[in-house]
């Protein structure tokens, strides 16, 4: 019979594991790191994760959501999202993205599609 063990996964493998079928995208503004975003197929579906990594101003925001928008349409296949807060649908609006009439985690889940 084969040996069973269990061993420290190595950073290598988590990033092969976590970032399989995953893209990842980084905003910046004069240089300067302010917003990541995340792609990735989970069970079927293309998801796509933002999150601000420092404060930035609204005008700032919607301009980093409309860097978004571009890089949105690479996509070939439906895109959700959920709704993290009450100004999202403003901003998820400006993306093209429309609410599906789901909920995932208490939160409204929205999508884009290709050719919109």
């Amino acid at each position: 019979m084969a040996k069973l063990a269990l061993r420290e996964a190595t950073d290598a493998e988590i990033l092969a594991i976590f970032r399989a079928g995953s893209a990842d995208v980084m905003a910046t503004i004069d240089g300067q790191p302010v917003a990541y975003a995340r792609f990735q197929t989970i069970e079927d579906r293309r998801w796509a994760m933002l999150n601000l990594i420092v404060s930035i101003s609204r005008r700032d925001v919607v301009r980093v959501f409309y860097l978004l928008k571009r890089r949105l349409m690479e996509e070939c296949q439906p895109v959700y999202v959920l709704a993290q807060s009450v100004s999202s649908p403003r901003l998820l609006r400006l993306l093209g993205m429309e609410p599906t009439g789901e909920k995932s985690a208490g939160k409204d889940v929205w999508v884009w599609k290709p050719g919109q």
